[in-house]
């Protein structure tokens, strides 16, 4: 068949041709997956009569075509023919019918019929190795190389067909070479590679010296020219870096198809790139085909840490992925999936699929040390597992993640008897002293151990997040969406979202730095789950926990300029926020949020909290005080135009409103002067009223001339009224209006006994 037609055809009968040979060889425990995947039209009827089925079988069979009436250039009777093939295997599973010898000796004939082609122009490889000439090159059989391994010279473009088969090295180098200047195009056409694909193995790598350092370099093929994998295998290889390919020496690697399978390198130091190795400014375009289960394995005596890239590891060179996929690939160290060195040049993911992959430390799907050339424009990242960082780790000072589109997946385990955790910190994204930029795409379905569900953020990073969503992430600690410590970050757009803290901080959990939120950000949904603890001795409360949007302990500080926090809770205290630091709040809204206590926000310990806008509405505390704001300790200074209202608790079985409630002996700081659209609603418990009037600010600085038009009492028989200085507001408990209530009620009494 002409090539063309050839290729034509293994699209059309690719899965058909699976099914039918893995049946016809006894691969049951294949057999199943595959069948399950074939198009509707290939799936037969269940027979209660098995000879009902037997006869369905022998009709399907004499229907194929013998094979001297096989025209293998009309591609549309190849389709039919290969259908054909895949309902009789599958009727024969399906139905436990095993097929005669005649019946497997007729199908096997047909499908060899497809695979004749035109070999006038292809050579065959010396068993005895060596070098190469230009021209294409066909495996007829299993091939083991006897005294050299392959080797293409400059200014040399060489084919190598497998066909099917296997060609293994001498076991004392590199497989192939493939020198500056020369070519090499790696294909398989068999029709069944899935069954029996071509394979590479064998190699072990070639002896480098680079710095005075001495190494084994690309176990399958070490390239220094130019290598086009379109099919077929490098399997089975090892070295010490480049366990399936080392790129070096300026050399490019183009992978659109075929597979780098069960690749290791080991050793005690500079043991990089399983599967494959880009050095020496070499390229690495990845548009299809597979790197699967690849390794980075550490000897034990090794005192060096310098390893990584359990799929791919980028030493110096450019890397894109646009597709293809890297799967089950592990590092004893950094990088299960892709290391990225500071010296690379480039990596941009595009598309693609980074899946399965764990790191014993840093960063299961990707780690990238100190290098600022790091982009993720599309593409998914599922399902990996590391320490720090399940999918993404960004380590270093110059260390950047520019992550602007595509998935990063977490795990679901919801069979399993075991809880799985991404990670211990950063379920999806670990950052240590470099930086995230989070422009778009989604991070969702993190778990860490510990903290930081979706990301952590620590030792001097910095992030700043303009759009994109952290959804259904949870920690076991703090943080269930976002953890940060001594870091710099914004939060101009995008959402957080049914994340879930175990103890504190359900959407963000900040320990140290600094986190600003503004524009549109939203954090929504997310919950904290931590507990509320009374002192056996004192009856006063020993453990706080909470803050269902964000937590904030006593170093760090939140700024929000705009966005809202919306249907957060706690089963504790503040709802929307657990402030124990430092809070300025200007802008943007929090609402609808609830807690046992403190249902918008909770301030505690020695906060200091600063309120110049936004607001906080319809929020509710469960069990205590505070629907808006439960000011415990610490200091609270309020000025401009900040609206705290409609917000209510339900502590005694009746929903009352209760905005901002001041425990007895705490004042609101009047730090300047209060604007239009201001609008403070303010709660007192009973016990605060010692004398008729209570102090409920201190003396400000700014013009008080209509403060009262600001402030309301939110229960009834209270008013709010300036001092004799005119600078200090007192909430008055009006005793005729308290007994006309009374008398009221007792009159009410009266009448509802009569």
């Amino acid at each position: 068949m002409k090539k063309n037609k050839r290729i034509l055809l293994e699209s059309l009968c690719l899965i058909a041709v699976i099914a039918a040979i893995a049946a016809v060889v006894g691969h049951q425990e294949d057999l199943l997956p595959v069948l399950t995947q074939v198009g509707d039209n290939q799936h037969t009827a269940l027979f209660s009569n098995p000879n009902e089925a037997k006869e369905k079988l022998h009709t399907i069979m004499e229907g194929l075509p013998a094979v001297e009436e096989i025209d293998v250039t009309d591609e549309t009777a190849a389709k039919s023919v290969y259908d054909q093939i895949v309902a009789i295997y599958t009727l024969a599973e399906e139905q436990r019918i095993p097929l005669t010898k005649e019946q497997e000796t007729t199908i096997k004939g047909i499908i060899k019929t497809f695979e004749q082609t035109d070999e006038t122009t292809a050579q065959s490889i010396p068993e005895t190795g060596g070098v190469l000439s230009a021209g294409t090159y066909l495996l007829q059989n299993n091939l083991s190389l006897k005294e050299q391994d392959l080797y293409i010279p400059s200014n040399t473009e060489v084919v190598i067909d497998l066909r099917g088969h296997r060609l293994t090295g001498t076991g004392k180098g590199s497989v192939i070479t493939v020198e500056k200047g020369g070519t090499l195009i790696l294909k398989d056409s068999t029709f069944y590679p899935v069954f029996r694909g071509g394979s590479i193995t064998g190699g072990t790598g070639t002896d480098m010296d680079q710095d005075g350092m001495q190494f084994q370099a690309g176990g399958g093929v070490l390239v220094k020219g130019t290598l086009q994998l379109q099919g077929g295998s490098i399997q089975n290889c090892t070295a010490n870096s480049g366990g399936g390919v080392y790129i070096c020496d300026g050399g490019d690697f183009l992978m659109s198809g075929g597979n780098i399978e069960h690749c290791v390198v080991s050793g005690d130091q500079n043991v990089y790139g399983g599967g494959v190795q880009v050095s020496g400014g070499g390229s690495f375009w990845m548009s299809g085909g597979a790197i699967l289960h690849c390794a980075v394995k550490r000897d034990s005596a090794a005192t060096e840490v310098s390893f990584g890239g359990g799929g791919i590891g980028i030493y110096s060179g450019r890397f894109t992925m646009d597709g293809g996929l890297v799967s089950g690939c592990s590092s004893d160290y950094h990088g299960g999936g892709i290391y990225v060195s500071d010296q690379t040049i480039s990596t941009v993911v595009s598309g693609g699929t980074v899946e399965h992959c764990s790191a014993a430390v840093h960063g299961g799907g990707i780690y990238i040390l100190n290098n600022e050339a790091v982009t993720m424009t599309g593409g998914t990242i599922a399902d990996c597992q590391a320490e720090g960082g399940g999918a993404v780790c960004i380590q270093g000072a110059n260390g950047t993640f520019d992550f602007q589109d595509g998935e990063l997946i977490g795990s679901s385990d919801t069979d399993s008897s075991e809880h799985f955790y991404n990670a211990q910190f950063g379920g999806g994204i670990y950052v240590l002293g470099g930086n995230l930029h989070f422009s778009g795409g989604s991070i969702r379905n993190f778990s860490a151990s510990d903290s930081g569900g979706g990301l952590y953020l620590g030792s001097g990073g910095t992030m700043t997040i303009s759009n994109g969503v952290v959804t259904a992430c949870t920690a076991e600690r703090n943080g269930g969406g976002i953890y940060f410590n001594g870091v710099e970050a914004t939060m101009s757009g995008g959402t957080i979202s049914d994340c879930e803290a175990k103890t504190n901080g359900g959407g963000l959990y900040g320990l140290s730095g600094s986190f600003t939120i503004k524009d549109d950000s939203a954090i929504q949904g997310c919950t904290a789950t931590g507990d509320q603890v009374l002192s056996e001795e004192t009856g006063q409360m020993a453990l706080w926990d909470g803050g269902g949007g964000i937590f904030t302990s006593s170093d760090a500080v939140v700024s929000m300029e705009g966005g809202r926090i919306s249907g957060c809770q706690s089963e504790a205290f503040g709802g929307g926020i657990f402030s124990y630091g430092t809070f300025f709040y200007s802008g943007g809204m929090i609402e609808q949020c609830t807690a046992s206590g403190g249902g918008g926000m909770l301030i505690a310990g020695e906060s200091q909290c600063f309120i110049s806008g936004g607001s906080i509405q319809k929020c509710h505390a469960t069990n205590s005080n505070g629907g808006g704001i439960s000011f415990s300790d610490g200091t609270l200074a309020i000025q401009g135009n900040p609206v705290v209202s409609e917000n209510t608790n339900g502590k005694e079985g009746v929903v009352v409103e209760d905005n901002l409630y001041l425990p007895e002996g705490q004042k609101i700081d009047l730090a300047g002067t209060m604007t239009e659209g201001a609008h403070i609603g303010i709660s007192l418990s009973p016990a605060a009223f010692l004398t008729r009037e209570v102090p409920i600010t201190t003396k400000g600085d700014g013009n008080y001339e209509n403060i009262l038009t600001y402030f309301v009492a939110d229960k009834e028989n209270t008013e709010i009224e300036l001092d004799s200085t005119n600078q200090c507001l007192n909430l008055t408990l009006n005793l005729e209006m308290a007994e006309d209530t009374q008398k009221n009620t007792t009159d009410n009494q009266k009448e509802e006994s009569k």
